[in-house]
């Protein structure tokens, strides 16, 4: 059976500059693979702050930090998750509880480039 890929955007509460674009692949209804990424409207488009991923290739759970220009910062942050469903959980969690935290560290570093 052939892999199943969504894309949606989830509003972050109290936020009117930034979203949650989420893509899922899962197959036979389990989840495979995830990006979740933060996103704030600025200069007239979005632009990725933070991303969270599990790439089956891969076989890790990473965190991406980006500088304003887009460009990923640093080499990633590998996390530990059990299983890719309990990866994705955690990156919608800790981006919904930390959005403007996230976001407030992207602006101070991006000025300083």
């Amino acid at each position: 059976m052939a892999a199943r890929i969504r894309e949606h955007v989830r509003p972050i509460p109290g936020a009117r500059d930034a979203d949650i674009l989420v893509r899922l692949e899962t197959e036979r209804r389990r989840l495979v693979a995830y990006a979740v990424v933060l996103r704030v409207f600025e200069g007239g488009r979005f632009i990725s702050v933070r991303l969270y991923d599990y790439v089956r290739p891969h076989g890790e759970h990473h965190m991406h930090r980006y500088t304003r220009a887009g460009a990923k910062r640093q080499p990633p942050e590998v996390l530990q998750y059990a299983s890719a469903q309990e990866g994705f959980n955690a990156a919608v969690q800790q981006i919904r509880s930390s959005a403007g935290e996230m976001i407030d560290s992207w602006r101070r570093q991006k000025d300083q480039t």
